[in-house]
């Protein structure tokens, strides 16, 4: 039974560390330190390359990335997740992501309410439900790509401008005054309850120009939407792991809607 070093895994007799590799017979399994979701969570990459080369692999996401989606943020902050976010930037797009928890529904509803006009969230959601009520029992939703999650997941598009309006648009009315004005963990790296640590500093500076999930670089425009500001440097990241945590609120407060069973998936 494996087991991250900082989480307690019951009946862990195989404690792992951020960038250690060991094998299940044949298979050569790597591990990512992914705190936020808990403060030793880690995730299992089998396979793959690196970004840009052929064969991405497989990635056990836990309960850090899930189809359109990703994990709540328990022990950590968002600034810890949009640093789990920048680990993927470094895999191929062809890596399948395979999640904890299929809740893949539930999010696509989501990801339509923050992104009405996101065709990718449409299609994706007329394909889930169809998998979800086929003839002859459920099929699953997963895995999906890399790829395919920058074109759907709001998580992972927080630089896109049709995001960040979105939130300037509806935050105000749905989340309280001390929720907007939380400042974010700068760090990127600790949260108050300890998180951090691993590989999470080792990664390179974003290239803003490429990344949906980075902001727009020039000045034009803010992490939040509007006017004024440049959304590039420590400024502008520091705003998008902002949206991130305003994401997470909101997907929260939205749970009467989108509902998730506890520790289920999301039949409908």
């Amino acid at each position: 039974m494996c087991g991250g070093a900082r989480d307690g895994v019951d009946a862990c007799n195989m404690v792992v560390r951020a960038g250690e590799t060991f094998r299940v017979g044949q298979i050569s399994v790597r591990v990512m330190e992914t705190p936020c979701h808990t403060t030793g969570h880690v995730l299992y990459r089998v396979g793959g390359g690196v970004a840009g080369g052929a064969g991405g692999g497989a990635l056990f996401s836990g309960d850090c990335l899930f189809t359109a989606g990703c994990g709540r943020f328990f022990e950590g902050s968002a600034s810890e997740m949009f640093t789990n976010f920048i680990q993927f930037r470094r895999l191929p797009p062809d890596t399948l992501v395979f999640p904890g928890h299929e809740y893949t529904i539930s999010n696509l509803k989501f990801a339509a309410f923050v992104d009405p006009e996101n065709s990718a969230v449409s299609e994706k959601l007329v394909w889930a439900r169809a998998q979800r009520q086929s003839a002859g029992g459920s099929r699953p939703t997963v895995p999906s790509t890399l790829a395919e999650e920058y074109t759907y997941n709001p998580f992972l598009r927080c630089g896109e401008r049709s995001i960040r309006q979105r939130l300037a648009s509806v935050k105000e009315c749905q989340l309280s005054v001390e929720d907007l004005n939380a400042a974010p963990n700068k760090s990127g790296s600790n949260s108050s309850s300890g998180g951090g640590g691993g590989d999470s500093k080792k990664h390179d500076s974003p290239d803003e120009s490429a990344d949906p999930l980075l902001p727009v670089s020039g000045g034009k425009t803010s992490a939040s939407g509007g006017s004024g500001g440049g959304g590039g440097g420590a400024t502008g990241l520091a705003l998008i792991a902002s949206n991130i945590r305003v994401l997470a609120e909101l997907r929260r407060l939205r749970n009467a809607d989108v509902h998730i069973p506890p520790g289920g998936n999301d039949d409908e």
